[in-house]
C-alpha cells in the first residue's frame, strides 16, 4: 500500500455504501439518539453535518488517508491479544501478572518476530 496509489473506486464504493446506511438506517430508541446527538455537537462539524457527520464521508484526500495509515494504523501504534488456556507450546511460560479483581494472569510485553512466528506455527498445527 505505501508504494502505490491508493485506488479512488474503493473510496467511491465506501462513501456510496455510507450513504444508503445514512438514508435507510433504522429507526433508534430516544435517548441512544440523543446520546448520539449530543456526541456530534461537540465535534467540530457544520450545523448542516451534525446529523449525518458520523455516518457520510465527504472529500476524498489520499496525502490524509496515508497519514492516518501510517501513524494510526502502523506496527508501532498496534496492541495485539493471544488468549489461550497455555502458552508453553510457544515458550512463554514467565512474567505473568494477575489482574486485581479476577485474578487474571497477563503479561505485557513488546512482540518480536519470533513470538509471532511461533504463535504462527503452533496455530496453523492446531487447526
Amino acid at each position: 500500500m505505501r508504494s502505490t496509489p491508493l485506488p479512488r473506486w474503493s473510496f467511491d464504493e465506501l462513501q456510496a455504501l455510507q450513504e444508503i446506511s445514512f438514508r435507510f438506517s433504522q429507526i433508534h430508541s430516544a435517548d441512544s439518539y440523543v446520546t448520539r446527538l449530543s456526541e456530534n455537537l461537540s465535534r467540530s462539524w457544520a450545523k448542516e453535518d451534525i446529523l449525518c457527520g458520523s455516518t457520510l464521508m465527504w472529500d476524498y484526500d489520499e496525502e490524509l488517508i496515508r497519514g492516518i495509515l501510517e501513524k494510526e494504523l502502523a506496527p508501532k501504534a498496534a496492541t495485539v491479544m493471544f488468549t489461550a488456556k497455555d502458552f508453553s507450546p510457544i515458550g512463554i511460560t514467565e512474567g505473568w501478572q494477575k489482574e486485581t479483581w479476577y485474578e487474571t494472569e497477563y503479561m505485557v510485553q513488546p512482540i518480536d518476530s519470533g513470538v509471532l512466528e511461533r504463535v504462527f506455527t503452533v496455530t496453523c498445527q492446531l487447526t
